[in-house]
């Protein structure tokens, strides 16, 4: 059976979620508090870290990560150079501190299914929040990042934001998926139906 741990983000820092059956687990966006992370790894395997975009929020223990569990980190190629600035937005996402910046271990090419074993997880490139910003989407779970957070769509206003590329990923996502519960970088959890009934911003996009 596979669960799913989310770890709520203090302040701007993103919602973490350790996805695991009783031996193996995968990790998306370990942002959160470490100890917690860990206690819900526990003693399981951990195959795999991933990004959902390469913002310093979203990788603040990727590198430590790497270390003390020996699991390869993944990220999309186009948000390879932005994890290389990451610690110069620690202001501006309220970080306590800068990070050590992870090196993938493997780029996500384009949108491709990464198989773990236990689970496989489809990749969907949706830029616009960044150039190389995904949704991992498994059964009727898709993890957004900062793609899509309930009732509202992710910010474009950094470097690599583009408010006509997340248009057309919210309309990718719209027209590719009829529906699934939404695991996001921020704040509350959502789905689809929800979405396309009381997000304005959803609705104004996918109905152009």
């Amino acid at each position: 059976m596979i669960n799913i741990v989310k770890i709520e983000g203090e302040s701007w820092i993103c919602n973490s979620y350790i996805i695991h059956t009783d031996s193996e687990s995968v990790i998306i966006d370990p942002g959160g508090d470490y100890e917690q992370i860990k206690a819900a790894i526990g003693n399981t395997q951990l195959k795999a870290i991933l990004a959902t975009h390469g913002h310093y929020d979203h990788i603040v223990h990727v590198a430590e990560m790497q270390k003390e569990f020996k699991a390869p980190f993944y990220v999309h190629q186009l948000d390879s150079k932005l994890i290389k600035h990451a610690n110069l937005y620690v202001k501006a996402f309220k970080g306590k501190h800068p990070i050590e910046i992870p090196v993938p271990d493997t780029l996500i090419l384009e949108e491709e299914t990464l198989d773990f074993g236990f689970i496989q997880l489809q990749t969907i490139h949706t830029p616009g929040h960044t150039e190389g910003s995904v949704c991992f989407l498994f059964d009727d779970k898709l993890f957004t990042g900062d793609l899509l957070l309930k009732n509202r769509i992710g910010r474009t206003d950094f470097p690599g934001g583009s408010q006509d590329k997340i248009k057309a990923s919210i309309k990718k996502i719209n027209s590719r998926i009829g529906d699934a519960v939404i695991y996001p970088g921020h704040k509350a959890n959502s789905s689809l139906s929800e979405e396309r009934t009381h997000n304005a911003s959803f609705i104004e996009i996918t109905n152009n």
